[in-house]
Order: C-alpha cells, then structure tokens, then sequence
C-alpha cells in the first residue's frame, strides 16, 4: 500500500512539473500546409504589342541623362535607342530589324534586354541610322510556341540635317560648355562600350529569362506566446539564366465586401533567402533582405528558398525589434476608410489571402486564416500601443 502511495506521489509530481512547461508554439501548431494555387493560362502571343521605338540624347542638366529625340535622326549617325514591349510574359524570344516600306529587312538592330528595379524588361541598344525611310519590327517565338512579328507604325525618313547625340542647352558659359563637351565624350565612350558589347552576340536573339516557382507553403505566424500575428509564407524560385530578377511576393486580404478591400495590406516583417543572392552594389540598408522586394542577382541552377513573414501594415515595429504600435490615427481622416476599419475589426470571419509572385505566373489563395480581429487583439495583448499621428520606429 505504501508503495502505491509513493508511485501515485511521484505521478502527480511528474505531472505537476510537465505542466509548467510550454513548448514553442510556432513549432508545435503552425505546420506548414500548401498555397492553393490558381489555374493560369499560358499568355498568348496576342498579347504581345510593340509600344514604342524612340532614338535617345544625352542632355545636360544638374541630373544628366537620356530623353527621346525630337524629330527626325540623321542620316549616318549613331544614336542609343530604346524599344517598348508589352505583353512581356509572352515573349520567349525576341529580335528587332529595321525594314523598307515594302518590309524588306535593312540591318539588324543591336538591342539587349536590361531588366528594371522591378525585374521587368527595358529593351536598349546602339543603332546606326539608315539613309532611306524605315520602321522598325519586333519577330521571335512566343512561349505559347507560335511565331510573333509586330512592326511599330512609325515610318522614320531619316534626314542631313546634324543632330548631336547630347543636348546642350544655350546660352552656357565656358566652364559649362567645357563640362558639357566632357560629358559629350563620356556619352560617345559608353555607346562605343555598349556597341562592343552587343556585336559580341550580334548573331543571337534575346532570350527573357524565366522564373520557376514552386513548393509554396503557408502558416499562421505566432507570437511567442502563440498569439496570431500574421502569416508566414515559403516558397522556392529557380532561374533559366543567370542574371537580375525580383520574385517579390505579394499578399493581400482578399475581403467579399468590397469596400473593405485595399484599406489593410500586409507587409514581411522578416525575410531570408538561402543560399544568398549577390547584390548589385553596396549592400542596402535594410531591416531584412526581403525588405524593399527581392530584386537581386540570382544564378541559374540554383534553387533559392524564400521565408516570409507578414503582419498588417498599420502595425509599426521599433528599430530594436522590441515592441510594435498600432498606427490607428491613419483612417481617421476618411469616413469611409475609418467606417472600414472598424468593420473589418468587428467581423470575426477567418480571412482568405490572395497572394502572387513578381514576374512569374505564380498567384494562390490561403483561406480560413485567422480573423483581422484576431491578429489586432493579438498585438494588442502583446503590448502594441497606439502609434499617434506621426508614426516612427524609434520607440
């Protein structure tokens, strides 16, 4: 009997102390479950409008730099040119002729792909004027597997009149003219880099890199104490080339009312990508790598794992990570966004997500995540006060 006690005893205490303890929420709860993705069509070929052709002078100003030239180009003279595409995420390949009214071809125009800030393509190159009439057409391969040729409607008639590369504005002093004549020579210096460049792979069309995405994951991302804070989201991106590319992710509270929608957005409060892109530059100056998107240099062959995790953008964290305020003075200027606000406040409905990928023809939806009301009373429980009017994240 006494042993019985004692066995009974040390149950209980065993009990007693697995009781205090806790686990880390986050690995216990949030399992990681799949983005429901989207059908998408293949884009078509259709699509795929030629916008814009215009030849380019350097102009002088306390921000030099390029703008479309007035008028016609000379005849013989070597101007930068700049082609517009839309339709881009149908493009495959691409080549750009200039061609005769009867659309017989005259040369090759020597233009490369140079991606934006955005990962979007710009389209820019070297070209020496004709001396006949011309237009200037697109041609390539769609990646619906048909044939594409757009011409761009403008007939250019090439002139004798001069016409500089480099805008000089008048009436210049002479330390002006002489800056002016530096910056001429440097403007002649790049286009005959630019132009060495591209005859490198004259013989080549423009391939547009392409961006696979997959393995896309979700789960709600928790406090510490396994409060609801917003949702964590991964996913894997490899690359057909190497080169500059932006997969940033996007997620938004997709609301049936639509007068709730748009009035919050979510934002990544922590991001990683392994293994490390380089950069373009000196490093930036960035609470974390997914930051201000994902635009960095990536290498073909590689797959690089994205982690993410988003909160509501009216919640505010301080610069030593410590605490978060809730910028609530925002929607009080609006009666709308303020009537808003505090509806979507009040639903206790789970909230469907609709999230895409920068660049790519990845788009998905999460539903039945947790409440804005929830994630609000969460920060709320976490410490989050209120932000005032002017908010700042030295606090």
């Amino acid at each position: 009997m006494s042993r019985c006690i004692v066995l009974i005893a040390l149950l209980l205490l065993v009990l007693l102390c697995c009781s205090g303890q806790s686990t880390d929420p986050q690995s216990a709860v949030a399992a990681m479950r799949p983005v429901k993705q989207l059908p998408s069509e293949t884009p078509s070929s259709g699509k795929i409008h030629f916008a814009g052709f215009d030849f380019q002078q350097l102009f002088i100003s306390n921000h030099p730099g390029m703008s479309p030239m007035k008028g016609e180009p000379t005849k013989g003279s070597r101007f930068l040119v700049e082609a517009k595409l839309y339709g881009e995420e149908a493009i495959a390949t691409a080549s750009f002729e200039a061609v005769d009214e009867q659309g017989h071809v005259i040369q090759k125009i020597l233009i490369q792909r140079q991606p934006d800030a955005s990962g979007r393509s710009g389209f820019y190159g070297v070209m020496k004027v004709p001396d006949q009439p011309f237009r200037v057409v697109v041609s390539g391969q769609g990646i619906d597997g048909r044939s594409y040729r757009r011409t761009y409607e403008r007939l250019f008639r090439p002139t004798t009149r001069p016409q500089s590369p480099v805008l000089i504005p008048p009436g210049q002093t002479a330390a002006e003219r002489k800056q002016s004549r530096q910056f001429e020579q440097r403007g002649q210096e790049y286009m005959d880099k630019m132009e060495e460049e591209l005859r490198k792979n004259a013989g080549e069309t423009i391939v547009i890199p392409r961006m696979r995405v997959s393995n896309v994951m979700y789960a709600p991302y928790l406090s510490k104490a396994g409060r609801p804070l917003g949702v964590r989201i991964t996913f894997d991106v490899e690359f057909s080339h190497d080169g500059y590319y932006n997969p940033e992710l996007h997620v938004y509270p997709d609301y049936k009312n639509p007068d709730w929608r748009g009035r919050i957005d979510m934002k990544p409060l922590t991001g990683s990508i392994e293994p490390l892109p380089a950069e373009e530059g000196e490093p930036q100056s960035r609470p974390h790598i997914l930051a201000f998107g994902a635009g960095y240099l990536y290498r073909a062959g590689t797959t690089y794992h994205f982690t993410a995790e988003y909160i509501p953008d009216y919640v505010i964290q301080n610069e030593k990570k410590t605490k978060f305020c809730i910028w609530r003075q925002q929607y009080k200027y609006s009666p709308e966004q303020k009537a808003a606000w505090e509806a979507i406040l009040a639903s206790e409905a789970p909230t469907k997500y609709t999230l895409y990928i920068n660049n790519s023809n990845f788009g998905g939806e999460i539903e039945g995540a947790h409440s804005q009301r929830a994630l609000f009373q969460s920060f709320v429980a976490e410490g989050a006060e209120d932000c005032g009017e002017q908010p700042t994240s030295r606090f």
